[in-house]
């Protein structure tokens, strides 16, 4: 399980099931990842072994689409049902955690534990950080090219010598801890023995100190007893001087008392004063609260009287100020006094001139009222008639103005009518023009929106078949990348002799008069439902050379001798004759020869190989045919058609067929 680490930003779970030995995928698709994740887990410290330059490169850094993970987390699950691991558990999962602060815990089935006790899990077990069990890229160039020795470390893991190798290089390591430890005790042996005499010295004063300090614990006895005896004196003198002080002790304390008696009628007196002194503190209370209400009294008067002179002093400045004015208006008023008789004077002669006006208008009054009287006569007719007239001209205006204004407004109707129609032609005819458009552009529209509709649909159904085109065309070119692996893959291996002894490398490579010369496995070929069954018939001599003689074979065998090379086998074409056999003719069973291929040239050697071999077709009825022809044809050898079992003679050989068995 594999969580924000380098490239897989998302939880990923692969399983390695039966079957499962590698991971294949195209190039930059994490494949390397999950081999550094597994050697990440198991304990690499490393960060150039896992392909980085320091651990806080192996969590998730994010995308353009999403924020980087927050720790790098891997979990390796083992089935432990063959107890391989030395655990009580059944399923063992190591985990290991890296946070952005650069914090790091290995758990094993969820507990934290130490980096140590994962390697003492796995020991004796073949898995480890450096171990061939992993194999990534860069080890396939190791291991070819023998870098750094690298075969031999593989074939120790794999034969099991490596976890002894490791225990005896713990073991010297342990040898040369063990070797500092007593070259160390030595030193510490020397510089005791350098410390023995110093220590000698110390004991023979400690020695000395013992004698000295018994010396002084006698003496110190002497001495405390003859201080004993001179203290019992002073003890004596102190006794009788004791007796002495008791004695006045008891007459002070008569006095004592007597006084005491004395002090406590003083005490009772002294308590009535105390009343006293209380109620009068009380009166003294009660005199002071009213000084206290007195006084806040007086800071009231005093801010009163102060405000009052504050306001004496406006009133003041005010009266000065209303001094002025009165002065200004006594000047003012003596002005108008004498203004005033000189009017006074006028009114006097205006006063008798009123009293003749007055006799006159007396006069005059009585024969205005007579005219009046015959004026308001004449005015109230008239008053009447020009009520009338008014009445009528008011009627004869107000028809006047509403024929004015109806014949106004039947002009401005007359010209309104004419301006609207001027107006409504080139409307009515914009109107029907724009009706017409309008139903062209509606139509138009409908038309553009059937064929959008019809475009989204083709645009719909070209991107399905785009997507589908681009799934094709990638599962084509993922099939392509994994053609062209396998071709180089094969081309590889059929060019280096793979797989195949060093002593047929070396002929094919070095030996002109072999190079030509096939190998069994070169020459026969079969449908893909026989290949294995074939295959494992002839599996011990697919990697002998075919060559025509013997004096072709005996040339490679001294090449090979001459050269330190190995051994190799060779197949002589001219001692086969081609002899055939006879065999049973029954149902389910097939004739090898019948189903190879193989070239004329090789015929009589094919019949010696396979000329006895029939294959079986259903396993189940393997058992039930070899019965049937075990005496009638002791020499025929039975193959079963799956490979797995195979009778030669009074032999059986079969049993589990190997994953490339047919390939």
């Amino acid at each position: 399980e594999i969580k924000g680490f380098k490239s897989f930003g998302d939880k990923v779970i692969i399983n390695f099931d039966e079957g499962i030995t590698g991971i294949v995928g195209p190039n930059g698709c994490g494949k390397s990842n999950v081999v550094d994740a597994i050697r990440w887990v198991l304990g690499e410290q490393k960060p150039t072994a896992i392909r980085t330059e320091k651990m806080e490169n192996l969590i998730f850094n994010g995308t353009k689409a999403r924020k980087a993970s927050g720790l790098a987390e891997v979990s390796l699950t083992f089935e432990n049902t063959k107890n391989l691991l030395a655990t009580e558990f059944s399923t063992v999962t190591i985990s290991r955690h890296y946070f952005k602060t650069g914090e790091s815990e290995f758990r094993i089935n969820g507990v934290p534990c130490r980096l140590k006790d994962i390697h003492s899990l796995f020991v004796d077990t073949g898995i480890s950080t450096d171990s061939y069990a992993i194999i990534e890229l860069g080890m396939l160039d190791d291991i070819l090219h023998n870098k750094d020795n690298s075969r031999r470390k593989l074939f120790e893991q794999a034969a099991g010598i490596s976890k002894y190798k490791m225990r005896k290089r713990e073991t010297l390591n342990k040898l040369t801890a063990t070797q500092l430890d007593l070259d160390r005790v030595e030193d510490i042996l020397f510089e005791i023995e350098n410390n023995l005499k110093e220590l000698e010295k110390q004991a023979k004063k400690a020695q000395r100190y013992q004698r000295l300090k018994t010396d002084y614990k006698i003496n110190s006895i002497d001495l405390a007893v003859l201080m004993l005896q001179s203290n019992k004196e002073v003890f004596k003198q102190l006794s009788n001087q004791q007796t002495y002080e008791s004695d006045n002790k008891s007459a002070a304390e008569t006095e004592i008392n007597a006084l005491e008696a004395s002090i406590a009628d003083k005490k009772a007196l002294i308590i009535a004063k105390e009343q006293q002194l209380h109620d009068q503190q009380k009166e003294l209370n009660v005199l002071l609260e009213d000084i206290r209400s007195k006084e806040s009294e007086n800071s009231v008067s005093r801010e009163r009287i102060k405000y009052l002179e504050e306001k004496e002093i406006a009133l003041t400045k005010s009266i000065a100020d209303t001094t002025a004015i009165i002065e200004n208006t006594k000047n003012d008023i003596v002005a108008l006094e004498q203004k005033l008789a000189e009017e006074q004077e006028k009114l006097a002669t205006i006063k008798l001139s009123l009293q003749t006006f007055l006799q006159e208008l007396e006069v005059v009054k009585n024969e205005h009222n007579e005219v009046r009287k015959q004026l308001e006569a004449e005015q109230n007719n008239f008053k009447n008639a020009e009520k009338e007239l008014y009445e009528i001209d008011k009627k004869i205006a107000v028809n006047k103005v509403r024929l004015e204004n109806y014949h106004r407004e039947l002009g401005n109707l007359d010209g309104e009518i004419l301006q609207q129609n001027e107006r409504i032609n080139p409307l009515l005819e914009d109107i029907n023009k724009w009706t017409t458009e309008h139903t062209e552009a509606k139509t138009v529209y409908d038309t553009l929106v059937q064929n959008e509709n019809v475009l989204k649909e083709k645009i719909h159904l070209a991107q399905q078949d785009l997507e589908s085109m681009r799934k094709e065309l990638a599962d084509a070119r993922r099939k392509l990348d994994a053609k062209r692996n396998e071709y180089q893959l094969t081309k590889n291996l059929f060019d280096s002799f793979e797989g195949f002894p060093e002593s047929i490398k070396y002929l094919k490579k070095n030996v002109a008069s072999m190079k030509d010369a096939p190998l069994l496995s070169d020459v026969v070929n079969t449908d893909d439902v026989y290949k294995t069954a074939i295959e494992s018939y002839l599996d011990q001599w697919l990697n002998y050379y075919i060559v025509n003689d013997l004096a072709q074979a005996v040339s490679a065998i001294n090449e090979l001798d001459r050269n330190d090379k190995g051994r190799a086998n060779f197949f002589l074409l001219n001692e086969f004759n081609g002899t055939n056999i006879s065999l049973p003719q029954i149902n389910g069973l097939t004739s090898a020869l019948d189903v190879v291929n193989v070239n004329t040239n090789y015929t009589s050697l094919i019949k010696h190989l396979l000329g006895h071999v029939m294959i079986v077709s259903d396993d189940a009825q393997f058992a039930e045919i070899a019965a049937q022809i075990k005496n009638d044809f002791p020499h025929v050898h039975l193959l079963s058609q799956s490979g797995k079992v195979i009778k030669s003679g009074k032999s059986v050989t079969g049993g589990s067929i190997g994953l490339f068995k047919g390939k």
